[in-house]
């Protein structure tokens, strides 16, 4: 919390953020309460011991600073936070399609930095064009928050001309609504439990979290992760009458 403050939120004036757990009595003034399908979270919000990775208290405005400076250093510009070499492995494709911290997705004027946050009660998505500067960060405070997210991002995508957001970003394939019946049911895969179930015309997957994320249907058997953005596949059983894993 401390190293955060210091080398981290000062300098970027990000005034708004916090790792302290629980959080300081200034920021809950203003924070939002977490909501879950049953309601409101008791006491509005979780304390997790992860700080780094579950503790971030912040605003879409104050991440927008990191990730502005972030790129303006992979650049070779002016930056409060990194040098260039620092900040060009967070903005260069590594393993996948990720880099450090960031997932580097896109080629040419479409290239972008992009994250996901899912703690109980919220769902946040942020995206940084690193061309143009451009971008677009939604945060919400409840469990279901992750299509009011995609819809705003495909509308600021439609408005300001961003065809890598628009229409296609987190949509299902066109045909896969017939075939989700099927695939609802209790999984298995490399030891990690996958519980998928059909709410309303999507389906929402709990995989080592008690945290559920819909499932984007790529193919009527590809699916991935709309937060984190995991890639899978539905395997069907021999004889096609129903998938026999997912990985």
């Amino acid at each position: 919390e401390q190293l955060a403050q210091r080398l981290a939120f000062r300098p970027l004036r990000m005034r708004h953020s916090s790792f302290a757990q629980p959080a300081p009595a200034a920021l809950v003034a203003q924070a939002a309460s977490g909501h879950a399908e049953a309601g409101r979270l008791p006491g509005g919000y979780n304390v997790y011991p992860h700080q780094a990775a579950g503790g971030l208290w912040t605003t879409p405005s104050d991440v927008a600073r990191l990730m502005i400076d972030v790129r303006a250093a992979g650049r070779g510009q002016r930056a409060r936070l990194l040098r260039r070499a620092s900040a060009e492995p967070m903005v260069t494709p590594g393993l996948g399609q990720w880099g450090v911290g960031f997932s580097v997705v896109g080629d040419g004027g479409e290239r972008r930095i992009e994250h996901g946050g899912a703690n109980a009660g919220f769902r946040n998505w942020a995206t940084l064009f690193l061309d143009s500067g451009d971008g677009v960060i939604v945060m919400t405070n409840s469990d279901s928050g992750g299509q009011l997210a995609d819809d705003i991002i495909r509308a600021v995508a439609t408005h300001y001309g961003w065809p890598a957001l628009g229409s296609q970003r987190l949509m299902d394939a066109a045909g896969t609504a017939s075939i989700l019946p099927r695939l609802v049911g209790d999984y298995t895969a490399d030891g990690v439990g996958w519980q998928v179930r059909q709410v309303g015309g999507h389906l929402y997957t709990r995989a080592a979290s008690p945290v559920a994320e819909r499932m984007v249907m790529l193919s009527p058997t590809r699916f991935q992760l709309a937060e984190s953005g995991l890639q899978g596949e539905f395997r069907f059983a021999a004889d096609g009458s129903a998938p026999a894993s997912a990985i």
